[in-house]
């Protein structure tokens, strides 16, 4: 069993920051070529460069179709967590804002990770400051 602590939505965005930044300076191909993973906003260009509004909403219904599917049949039926079951609904909010925080990662080579800034400079990271101690 695999779990993982609660977090603040803070939190998240810093934890996901600091893996794609870090997946950025070891892999820059790969963190470019992320953006075919961002259904999400490839549905939501399609609908705003449709002709009409029904092929809008095709593009948009077929990402939430395809999505759900996805996610019903890795986390609910595959992996039976019941968190996802009671949380799908949320799958394209959590999208949008990946998309976004892969965005985001473009713009900086500072992490923040246990309490520490880091700057990643070849792959390494560099303090920028110690963790607080309390």
């Amino acid at each position: 069993w695999m779990s993982y602590p609660p977090l603040s939505l803070a939190e998240y965005i810093r934890h996901e920051f600091r893996w794609y930044v870090g997946v950025r300076h070891i892999r820059p191909a790969s963190h470019f070529s992320m953006i075919f993973m961002h259904g999400i906003a490839w549905a939501i260009g399609a609908a705003i460069l449709s002709r009409s509004s029904a092929a809008a909403l095709s593009w948009l219904a077929a990402y939430f179709l395809l999505r759900y599917a996805m996610g019903w049949m890795v986390g609910v039926w595959g992996m039976q967590d019941s968190v996802v079951r009671r949380k799908l609904a949320l799958l394209p909010l959590r999208d949008l804002l990946a998309f976004f925080i892969w965005l985001a990662s473009f713009a900086s080579d500072r992490i923040r990770w246990r309490g520490a800034v880091f700057t990643l400079d070849n792959g390494r990271l560099v303090p920028v400051s110690s963790p607080s101690r309390s």
